[in-house]
């Protein structure tokens, strides 16, 4: 960003100040996500992710990542600040518990053309219970 000043006098001449200005970043990563909620809806048999509303008011969205093989995948993008929710429609909960984490992205994007990401929230996994009847 770069500025001027022009001021112009009763005889028509106009004095101009240098160039003035700076390279202006955002260097502040997001606030990390804390979720609230990860559960298998057993009325829909999908499973729902829930977290808190990121307070750094340039947050653009969320990364949900997913533990698969042993590594965290980013699995999806939730676009915007507020929309705080996700359900995983390909989920194997009902057949073994899966783990979750998630992530904050703003509006600033770094060197490499990325945007600005938070860390990782802590896991949180569903459970896997089955029952079994002991006469």
């Amino acid at each position: 960003m770069t500025y001027e000043i022009r001021v112009g006098n009763s005889f028509g001449c106009t004095s101009t100040s240098n160039d003035q200005g700076a390279l202006l970043t955002d260097i502040i990563n997001p606030y990390i996500p804390e979720i609230q909620v990860v559960t298998l809806d057993t009325t829909n048999d999908l499973v729902d992710l829930s977290w808190d509303v990121n307070p750094a008011p340039d947050t653009y969205g969320y990364i949900v990542y997913k533990l698969l093989g042993g590594f965290w995948t980013p699995y999806d993008t939730v676009w915007g600040r507020l929309n705080t929710t996700y359900t995983d429609l390909m989920h194997t909960a009902d057949i073994a518990p899966e783990t979750y984490r998630v992530s904050a992205f703003d509006s600033c994007l770094t060197a490499t053309g990325a945007y600005h990401t938070s860390a990782l929230s802590d896991p949180h996994t569903t459970i896997f219970a089955s029952v079994e009847y002991d006469i």
